[in-house]
């Protein structure tokens, strides 16, 4: 409303209300048929690269108590990580793969950088589940993905802890 305000001073015209008045429904009328901002990677179906950054750095920060309830796991695609280009198909039946492999769960699951990287409640049923997630995207394709690695890492609990993580996911893996 104010650049609209400054254009009429600039211009030497009075402030015209109706004008403001339809700016101002115009703007509410665009919002609300706009779509909503997304979280999913339209290639994967699983979170964004940033979306779940975010989630690992708000659950980093929240406390230790709360941190060392879950573990950082990743499913690292020995195919995907020697940089060889996958079709969108092969990515679509991985993040589809990893949907049904955690579908009763509420943690995040992303594809970054030849890798599935989820945030999960430390319980047997969970890490059975991850398993099972690793050997699915083994069979992938007839095998296409290759072996595929399955490790876990505790949540960080400070800052700085949090902030080196982050700076890791953002490198490029090596195999």
């Amino acid at each position: 409303m104010t650049d609209l305000r400054s254009l009429f001073a600039i211009s030497g015209h009075p402030v015209d209300g109706d004008a403001l008045q339809e700016l101002a429904v115009g703007w509410v009328e665009a919002s609300e048929e706009a779509q909503p901002l997304s979280c999913t990677d339209v290639t994967t179906g699983l979170a964004t690269s940033a979306h779940f950054e975010r989630m690992l750095h708000d659950l980093c920060l929240a406390g230790a108590e709360e941190s060392s309830r879950y573990v950082l796991g990743t499913i690292r695609v020995s195919l995907l990580i020697r940089g060889i280009k996958a079709e969108w198909t092969v990515l679509a039946d991985l993040g589809q793969a990893c949907l049904e492999e955690f579908n009763d769960h509420s943690f995040p699951a992303a594809y970054i950088r030849g890798a599935v990287r989820f945030l999960m409640p430390r319980s047997p049923k969970n890490f059975a589940d991850a398993l099972r997630c690793r050997r699915r995207l083994e069979t992938l394709g007839n095998g296409l993905l290759g072996p595929c690695r399955l490790n876990y890492r505790n949540v960080p609990t400070t800052p700085t802890e949090a902030a080196r993580l982050l700076s890791e996911l953002k490198n490029v893996p090596t195999p």
